[in-house]
């Protein structure tokens, strides 16, 4: 009876508040969250799971050619947009600092393929010492987004 008593006092609150929607009538007192979705445009099916990959050869499908390397110094080589130091190597991964052209990096380790949006994201850390991830691949402006520093000049 003691078991019963809660449960049936439940439906009677929840007959009193249901056009506030407020009731959840399961007898299962976990709590669920969900994430925000940061992401700039809905996800597609194959988006809902990134599909990121540590490759160690020179192959993501449909990504320019690498033409960075642990070690490098790089600089962000857009015309005029700014690029974003991604806080994890993928599109939809959250920002910590927008990048002007001409910003110095130095590339701390080895690169992930993005395979939803063929970028290579490079993990680097600024002259500030902030650190994060920077895509290489570029897009219809701009070929790449960060090109190396060509040491002789």
């Amino acid at each position: 009876m003691n078991d019963r008593f809660p449960i049936f006092l439940k439906l009677i609150l929840c007959a009193m508040f249901w056009f506030l929607g407020a009731c959840n009538t399961s007898t299962d007192n976990r709590v669920t969250t969900t994430q925000p979705n940061h992401a700039i445009d809905s996800p597609t099916e194959d988006e809902n799971n990134l599909n990121l990959t540590i490759i160690a050869s020179n192959k993501c499908p449909g990504a320019p050619d690498q033409r960075v390397e642990v070690g490098d110094r790089v600089i962000v080589c857009t015309r005029e947009d700014l690029v974003l130091l991604k806080l994890e190597p993928h599109h939809k991964a959250d920002y910590s600092h927008r990048l002007v052209p001409g910003a110095e990096l130095d590339v701390t380790g080895e690169p992930v393929c993005d395979s939803i949006r063929s970028y290579w994201y490079w993990p680097v850390r600024t002259k500030s010492g902030y650190e994060g991830w920077i895509a290489e691949g570029g897009d219809n402006r701009d070929p790449y987004f960060i090109c190396p520093v060509d040491e002789s000049d």
